[in-house]
């Protein structure tokens, strides 16, 4: 990558990642790092990339090392948090999904996330209320409304699932998760 800045450089990876071409994206997150190795937005992008390739242990040591040099990085603690939840770590998810809140307080994906990790470790009351928090932030993710539906069906709560899954279906009409969960109650 002749005559490009380190920046320049990042830009064109992350152009790469995000069309997909996660080959030359990696190429060029590892040339950033041979020249800078404590390049905290090469190592949180190259962490996702190995996730997204399957190599979970890599993601989450690359995205360590991203937070070890910058600390206050919410959006590396949700992707650290997608990398301990994916491996089955879901205490170790939940810690990295509350230090992304709070950081980034106002995160829609880190409350949704969490939300969701609390959900599959069988905390349904902390899932609700963090089900809730994403809808106070985006109160148009059907995602969330459809989530929280089933939590609150998980919980006995019916008339609210169906209220929750409703909200989902009016918001994404096409959205057949919410509409067989919403028929079959």
């Amino acid at each position: 990558m002749p005559h490009m800045n380190l920046e320049q450089m990042l830009q064109t990876a992350i152009e790469h990642h995000q069309a997909g071409r996660l080959t030359e994206a990696e190429k060029i997150y590892r040339l950033i790092l041979a020249q800078q190795s404590g390049h905290p937005d090469a190592l949180h992008p190259i962490g996702i990339l190995a996730g997204q390739t399957g190599r979970t242990d890599a993601a989450i040591e690359l995205i360590n090392q991203a937070i070890l040099i910058k600390p206050d990085y919410p959006n590396a603690y949700i992707n650290l948090g997608c990398a301990l939840a994916a491996k089955g770590q879901l205490n170790e998810a939940i810690t990295a999904f509350r230090k992304a809140i709070q950081f980034s307080p106002k995160s829609a994906a880190a409350h949704h996330s969490l939300a969701n990790v609390l959900q599959s470790s069988g905390q349904l009351d902390e899932a609700i209320t963090a089900y809730f928090q994403t809808l106070k932030l985006q109160p148009g993710n059907f995602q969330a409304h459809s989530d929280l539906g089933n939590v609150l069906r998980r919980s006995g709560r019916f008339d609210e699932a169906i209220a929750a899954h409703s909200q989902a279906i009016s918001l994404q009409p096409k959205f057949a998760e919410a509409q067989i969960i919403w028929v079959t109650r």
